[in-house]
């Protein structure tokens, strides 16, 4: 009986790291990270690509997240986010649009990263996620199912590098089979920003169009 306990624990150690940790260890082990910062920033690449891997859309932006207001800035518009309604401002057309924000709505389209904090409680997944390389890194990749039937998403693709578990990439899979993917160049966080940060000085702004729809 002793020999057999020698041999079985012979054999996990063998093989224990093959098994690598499983998701949930994995999805703690990020959203505590994220979690300490005052304000959490992010550059990014953005692109939009067909079912068939045809990319539509490309830009770089920013992203500032704290609490509930967040400030995604790119060339061609910048998004303000003060917890209560979102400022789209499109700077090409000289247009702000201003509208609603429910903080509870883990759509997309309402926050882009909010996947990283919510992962846990608005997300099932399974229990062990793929290892892939991704630009030369050891990345887990985990995908997570939406528990809400009214998701503008079926599924969100997380990459997570296997070192020290920064977050690499996120790719949303919407309803019509379209990826919106962002690749991170970098994250990081930030001293806590003043909440005027998170609005649009509108009032500073000349000859632009302000549609309200709150």
């Amino acid at each position: 009986m002793r020999r057999l306990s020698v041999v079985i624990l012979v054999l996990y150690w063998c093989f224990a790291p093959l098994c690598g940790q499983n998701t949930q260890e994995i999805v703690t082990s990020f959203t505590q990270e994220l979690s300490t910062y005052e304000c959490l920033y992010a550059t990014y690449t953005f692109s939009i690509s067909d079912g068939n891997g045809g990319v539509k859309y490309s830009v770089d932006g920013e992203f500032f997240s704290q609490g509930d207001s967040f400030l995604v800035s790119t060339d061609a518009s910048d998004i303000y986010c003060d917890g209560i309604s979102k400022s789209i401002y499109d700077k090409f057309n000289e247009e702000v649009i201003i509208i609603g924000h429910d903080t509870s709505d883990g759509n997309m389209s309402e926050n882009p990263l909010i996947v990283l904090s919510n992962a846990s409680s608005a997300y099932n997944y399974s229990k062990k996620p793929k290892l892939i390389d991704f630009q030369g890194e050891k990345c887990y990749n985990i995908t997570l199912t939406p528990k809400s039937e009214k998701a503008d998403h079926t599924a969100v693709d997380i990459l997570i590098t296997q070192g020290d578990y920064s977050v690499k990439g996120i790719c949303y899979t919407s309803r019509n089979g379209e990826l919106y993917r962002a690749v991170i160049k970098s994250i990081s966080g930030l001293d806590r920003k003043p909440d005027s940060f998170f609005i649009l000085d509108i009032d500073s702004m000349e000859d632009v169009l302000v549609t309200d729809l709150r």
